[in-house]
């Protein structure tokens, strides 16, 4: 593999000589398996919600879940770091979306406390490693534009 893609998917070997993912590429693998989880979990907890929410709240915050992972995987797939920013950018609006809507679903009284207490740790695992890659990718784009001036 060569050009920018190799941070994203490249790994590093450790003392022993065992390859091991980090910095970009492990929180882009860690996203994707909570991402999937927050997903999930999001799923199974609208299911109860009221039915006619099903095209109001429940719609939404299902959309933005899929949004906030699907981004970052269409993103990683891109060519340059600049792009997959940019998508970056995009998930990091869908989280702050749900975040609201997970917010107003409790306020409402359709989203007990107690089932909304794994969904808001998934969110903010999600929201914190979404972040980390970001300015991540950011570092790196920052970068090479210093090395194209």
């Amino acid at each position: 593999m060569g050009g920018s893609a190799d941070w994203r998917m490249g790994g590093w070997a450790d003392r022993e000589g065992k390859e091991r993912m980090t910095g970009p590429a492990a929180q882009l693998l860690i996203f994707g398996h909570d991402a999937l989880r927050e997903v999930r979990c999001l799923e199974e907890l609208t299911s109860a919600f009221p039915t006619e929410e099903r095209y109001g709240l429940t719609s939404q915050m299902r959309r933005a879940a899929f949004s906030a992972a699907v981004n970052i995987a269409e993103g990683a797939a891109k060519r340059g770091s600049a792009e997959f920013r940019r998508f970056l950018d995009i998930s990091l609006g869908s989280l702050s979306e749900l975040s609201y809507e997970i917010m107003l679903a409790q306020e409402l009284g359709i989203l007990p406390s107690e089932h909304a207490a794994p969904l808001l740790e998934l969110h903010a695992r999600s929201s914190r490693l979404t972040w980390g890659l970001y300015e991540a990718v950011s570092r790196r784009t920052a970068k090479s534009l210093a090395r194209t001036q």
